[in-house]
């Protein structure tokens, strides 16, 4: 009974997760130009799954070097990971002035002008 209560926040935290993938990938797309947002998802995509290569056997590792000395220490690594994404992700977004929203590349309207159907 215990883990069905746990469903929901489960379902509340994993959202969270997919909206910042989203929020992340679109930030990325204004920072290019449209010629190059299929390089940029290629490299994205590529990022994440070489990520599940390398981090999932290390994981591994780390949990049965680390069960008897201290269950919970692959939770810890899992979120020192998590925290040298973010401080990245930061200075990336605060730091680089060239990455300021004011020079994000600006779409051009003729593309999407529908009253030249």
């Amino acid at each position: 009974k215990g883990l069905q209560n746990g469903r929901p926040l489960t379902t509340v935290v994993g959202s969270f997760q997919s909206s910042c993938n989203s929020l992340l990938r679109t930030t990325m797309s204004k920072m290019v130009g449209q010629e190059y947002q299929g390089s940029l998802f290629g490299l994205v995509t590529f990022l994440q799954n070489l990520a599940s290569v390398i981090f999932v056997p290390l994981c591994n590792f780390v949990y049965g070097r680390t069960i008897t000395i201290m269950p919970g220490l692959v939770f810890l690594v899992y979120a020192g990971i998590i925290l040298v994404c973010a401080m990245l992700t930061g200075f990336v977004k605060f730091s680089l002035p060239e990455m300021s929203e004011d020079n994000l590349v600006q779409e051009e309207d003729d593309d999407h002008d529908l009253t030249k159907l």
